[in-house]
C-alpha cells in the first residue's frame, strides 16, 4: 500500500497536474504544474524544496561513524540531539 510523505497533506492540493507516481512505497508528484515552464523558471530564479522522504536512508555505524559524518556534514554532530535529522 502506498502512503503519502509527511508533506503530502500540505502539497497534494498544489499538484495541478495530478500526475502522481510511485516511488519507494510513497505516492509523489511528478510535477506540480501542467507544464514544466513555471517550475523550471522558479528553480532557476529562486529556490526549490525537494521532499527526500522516498530516498534511501543509510545506517552508519562503527567506532569511526561520528568522525566520518563530521567530515561529510557541515554541523558538528556532538552538538546535536539524538534522533535529530541533519
Amino acid at each position: 500500500m502506498l502512503c503519502g510523505t509527511p508533506f503530502h497533506a500540505r502539497t497534494g492540493a498544489l499538484c495541478q497536474a495530478r500526475n502522481w507516481r510511485r516511488c519507494a512505497g510513497y505516492v509523489v508528484a511528478g510535477s506540480y504544474e501542467l507544464t514544466h515552464h513555471g517550475e523550471y523558471y522558479s528553480i532557476r530564479s529562486a529556490a526549490a524544496l525537494i521532499d527526500v522522504s522516498p530516498l534511501y536512508k543509510y545506517l552508519i555505524d562503527g567506532p569511526d561513524a561520528e568522525r566520518f559524518l563530521n567530515h561529510i556534514v557541515r554541523s558538528h554532530l556532538a552538538r546535536r540531539e539524538v534522533g535529530l535529522i541533519v
